[in-house]
Order: structure tokens, then C-alpha cells, then sequence
């Protein structure tokens, strides 16, 4: 091919030949029985996830001619090519890296009341504090 169709105008601007515009979408359904192990390196957790999965691949394609060829047949012809789904057994792998960062955001005031009305009391200066 010495040029590409333009997707804006679906037509191809040279010597393209045989050419097909697809239009095309699908889903899968899948059902998976996973072990997830992590590690922590702080503030880093490491997480691999595996295990035997259930799934169903359905997707469906319609190809349209865009130029005449005679080896798919006149321009504007279209034809749909789909999947015969059906349940099949496979693995499912897959691993993540995650941060967490903790930050100090509470304040705690000395005329501060809590919701029932009864004075708080803060902890000393530099105590920890239990949330």
C-alpha cells in the first residue's frame, strides 16, 4: 500500500487498492476464582493476583469496500464477521504497585465539643493520637 485511507473522509487518498473500513465492538464475561498475595516495602505494596477464570468472548465486525477489488468485490459492499460464542477455561494473571502516604490532617482544639455536646479533651502536646 503506498498510502492509508483518511479516517475523516473514509477514502484513501492514493494507490490503496484493497481496501476495508471496520467498524467493529465486542465484550467479554468472565468469572475468576483469584489468590491476591501482597508485600509491603513502605510506603510501596507489591500485589500479584492468579488464578483459574470462567469467561465468553462475543465480538462482531462489519467491513465495508471502499475501493472496487476483485478479491472482495464492489465498493460499498459490506459484510459482518462475528464470533460463535461460547464458555471456555483460561488463567488470569496480573500485578500491581500501589503508594500510600499518610499525612497528618486532624487539628484538635481545646474549646472543641463533640457531637453530644460534651467538652473534648485533646491529648498533651507531642502524645500520640488514636483516631
Amino acid at each position: 500500500m503506498n498510502s492509508r485511507a483518511a479516517p475523516e473522509t473514509k477514502r484513501c487518498g492514493g494507490n490503496c487498492q484493497d481496501v476495508r473500513y471496520f467498524n467493529s465492538g465486542g465484550r467479554m464475561r468472565l468469572i475468576a476464582l483469584t489468590a491476591a498475595p501482597y508485600w509491603t516495602k513502605s510506603p510501596w505494596r507489591f500485589r500479584v493476583k492468579a488464578g483459574p477464570a470462567l469467561f465468553r468472548v462475543q465480538w462482531d465486525a462489519t467491513a465495508t469496500d471502499q475501493t472496487n477489488t476483485t478479491f472482495w468485490g464492489p465498493q460499498g459492499q459490506k459484510k459482518t464477521f462475528t464470533t460463535d460464542p461460547h464458555w471456555e477455561v483460561g488463567t488470569i494473571a496480573g500485578v500491581s504497585v500501589a503508594a500510600r502516604f499518610r499525612c497528618a490532617t486532624t487539628t484538635c482544639s481545646r474549646s472543641s465539643t463533640t457531637s453530644a455536646g460534651q467538652l473534648a479533651t485533646c491529648p498533651p502536646a507531642g502524645a500520640a493520637r488514636m483516631s
